[in-house]
């Protein structure tokens, strides 16, 4: 369904403070906020969207990115939602 992350997508308030311990915990050099997204799963896969376990800084730079783990996302959730019950 379209639209359904944004009614339990947290508040940025809530999910910036653990990008930003992640951001420290990982060690990344790249401490601006706006590098990084943060969910592990996506929402629309049922990530726990309040769990801080859940959330984790992917950085938008380097090989192994958060675009490049969003073509894998898309992949799963097309699998998933095109599934047919036998």
């Amino acid at each position: 369904m379209s639209g359904w992350t944004a009614t339990i997508r947290p508040s940025t308030s809530y999910t910036n403070a653990l990008k930003k311990r992640g951001i420290i915990d990982y060690g990344y050099s790249a401490t601006s906020m706006s590098d990084y997204e943060d969910h592990f799963l996506p929402l629309e896969l049922g990530d726990a969207s309040n769990v801080p376990k859940d959330l984790w800084p992917e950085p938008h730079a380097g090989d192994q990115n958060a675009s490049s783990k969003d073509s894998v996302e898309n992949a799963v959730k097309k699998a998933v939602c095109g599934a047919r019950p036998r």
